[in-house]
């Protein structure tokens, strides 16, 4: 897999930001950094609050995972969540796995966590597996489709599943959403909520009116 340096650089045109500025984030550990502000976090776990029935068990797939803050959160406030992890970087699938290791020893969710290094498209998915996913990307419109499609195609979504995106106004993001709603708006409701940074959506008859 690709290290750092050049997962970051390869990233450099799609985020609009310059090379030499990456270098010197790089340089400054910068990347390190949680790449989701607690507010955002917090929105995030207000949000499935309304969807998911606490005393109901359910499976969390999350993938664009980077350093776990988001996943270990979401596992820490849902004792009935399952959840696996997907990192694609290999420098941040060990920073994320460390972290969430560490907090799952400390909060007790170790032994419903499982994590993996690799990207979506290369992963099997069981059939009927899948309550809720988190599509955390690097934001690129075609791949992000792609993703999305591959989960739907698989089967693994079960019945009344949640599915969720971050940053619906990022380029990448706005176009392959947009792409979405053109093409399935008549099966699933989709719903852009640039207050909270997330869009979701959901099979129509799933949803109250």
């Amino acid at each position: 897999g690709l290290d750092i340096v050049a997962t970051e650089l390869a990233r450099c045109k799609d985020r609009n930001i310059s090379e030499e500025n990456t270098r010197n984030n790089i340089e400054q550990h910068a990347w390190m950094a949680s790449p989701k502000p607690q507010r955002e976090i917090e929105m995030m776990l207000r949000f499935l609050n309304d969807f998911l029935d606490k005393d109901r068990a359910f499976n969390y797939l999350e993938f664009g995972i980077c350093f776990g803050t988001t996943f270990g959160m979401v596992m820490s406030n849902f004792t009935n969540a399952n959840g696996f992890g997907l990192e694609i970087d290999p420098n941040r699938f060990e920073v994320c796995k460390w972290i969430v290791d560490r907090m799952g020893k400390a909060i007790g969710f170790q032994d419903r966590v499982t994590l993996k290094c690799g990207g979506i498209l290369e992963q099997k998915l069981e059939p009927n597996s899948i309550d809720v996913v988190f599509m955390d990307t690097n934001h690129t419109a075609l791949d992000d489709y792609d993703f999305i499609m591959h989960i739907i195609n698989s089967g693994a979504l079960r019945e009344d599943f949640l599915f969720v995106g971050d940053d619906p106004t990022h380029s990448g993001t706005d176009e392959s959403r947009k792409q979405f709603i053109d093409r399935h708006s008549d099966q699933y409701h989709i719903v852009t909520r640039v207050d909270m940074n997330l869009w979701w959506f959901k099979e129509h008859k799933y949803v109250q009116s």
